[in-house]
């Protein structure tokens, strides 16, 4: 058969059935595009939290490489510049961390972890700036006792900026000589992440005043950021030979987080799975559809063979069939898909407001006062001013060649039942 002839054949099977009509192709067609659609919305938001998470964690708390120092010993000047001029090594910055115990004029207490760093951190290092986001009052750590505040911190302290905190430390010169000391620092900045662990335990201060107020086993900590954190294996070996020397430790992102990170894969991996169970659902209706077809023009098709076309010819008309079934519920399920995930913010404010008219109007039928709109995502129950999303095009592409290609392979194979056509028993039938 010309190609001509298998469009026709397809084409005509596809849109022309003898019972039901289109109600089975569009409803493969339906099944596919929810499948992808579903698949393209969770992964979109489930990448916008992971990806935002492993961002704050790299940036602001373990850094892509760290280079752990011995108690009171620092890398030298040369070692650190040589580190520098490694084209994939973005910055280079010493940190100190401590727990302290924080309590402000009002009262309230609560323990906090401390980090020394240097004064200009955010401004040498742009993306940890752009993970610590200043929503009152400004980054300085310069001139004295200062300190940057996570917003959830400041809210438990009853502090902002201006007022003053005090931080507990044990100083002495052994342990039994022990001795606390109180020193107040001056709020100066507070910030927020988006990640609620940071931003209820966590203050910055300057790392020389840090050393001081924090004299026992200080350790310095070197933050090494790469232009692409998936080069640590790559850099690695040559910090590690940089470093060793001074007794520096060297320890990669995937270490430091593996735990963390493989609980983010695994959860992935047993989301797609389970939305992607819809198409096995669509796979068996296309080849219920697609025997239904095979049964339904039986005597055509052994017509088509008695007059000499072959197997494979007919069955690529079966193909298309599938084919274009698969390509159509793909395309309007990414498309559809990537408009929800863009506007994925305004549908849930839309939600939000619905779902506050609604209550408010049932308080006004039960003869209660109008209640407050109600707070269920943005600033309510979950820790988020917006919901985060990130489209990976090799996911969405990834998505698209699936749903295709499940689509044909079970028109294919279940077009195999043509094999089983016996022409003499359609010509005699006739």
């Amino acid at each position: 058969m010309t190609p001509s002839v298998v469009y026709f054949l397809a084409s005509r099977y596809l849109w022309r059935r003898r019972e039901g009509g289109l109600t089975s192709s569009l409803l493969s067609v339906i099944g596919i595009a929810v499948g992808v659609m579903t698949l393209n919305v969770v992964l979109g938001v489930m990448n916008g939290f992971q990806m935002g998470f492993i961002e704050t964690l790299l940036e602001v708390s373990s850094s892509h490489l760290r280079v752990q120092m011995p108690p009171d010993r620092e890398l030298s000047t040369q070692t650190q510049w040589a580190i520098s001029q490694d084209p994939r090594v973005r910055s280079i910055s010493p940190y100190s961390d401590s727990q302290t115990l924080m309590s402000s004029n009002y009262g309230n207490t609560r323990g906090a972890f401390v980090r020394g760093v240097s004064p200009s951190v955010i401004f040498d290092d742009p993306a940890m700036g752009r993970q610590l986001q200043i929503v009152e009052g400004s980054w300085d750590l310069s001139n004295g006792e200062k300190i940057v505040l996570g917003s959830e911190l400041a809210r438990n302290l009853l502090v902002r900026v201006g007022d003053q905190v005090s931080l507990m430390a044990l100083g002495g010169p052994d342990f039994s000589l022990l001795r606390p000391k109180l020193v107040s620092f001056q709020v100066t900045g507070i910030f927020r992440t988006n990640f609620y662990e940071i931003d209820l335990g966590w203050g910055f201060i300057d790392i020389t005043r840090a050393r001081d107020f924090f004299e026992n086993g200080v350790e310095t900590t070197y933050s090494i950021k790469l232009t692409d954190h998936y080069a640590d294996q790559i850099v690695l070996p040559r910090v590690q030979s940089l470093t060793a020397s001074e007794g520096g430790h060297v320890v990669s992102w995937r270490e430091y987080n593996r735990s963390f990170f493989s609980a983010l894969r695994m959860e992935k991996t047993v989301m797609m799975v389970l939305i992607a169970l819809i198409f096995p659902v669509v796979w068996m209706n296309i080849q219920h559809s697609i025997k239904r077809t095979i049964r339904e023009r039986k005597e055509d098709l052994g017509i088509l063979k008695a007059l000499g076309a072959a197997h494979r010819p007919i069955r690529i008309v079966f193909l298309s069939e599938g084919a274009v079934i698969g390509f159509w519920g793909a395309l309007w399920g990414t498309l559809i898909g990537l408009m929800i995930i863009v506007n994925i913010n305004g549908i849930l404010i839309g939600v939000e407001q619905l779902l506050s008219y609604f209550g408010d109007m049932l308080n006004r039928l039960q003869g209660l006062p109008s209640g407050m709109p109600s707070k269920l995502i943005f600033g309510g129950v979950f820790y988020m001013n917006e919901v985060p999303y990130r489209i990976l095009w090799h996911e969405v592409w990834g998505i698209f060649l699936v749903a295709f290609l499940s689509s044909s392979l079970s028109a294919w194979s279940s077009s195999a039942e043509i094999l089983q056509i016996q022409t003499r028993e359609v010509l005699r039938n006739e």
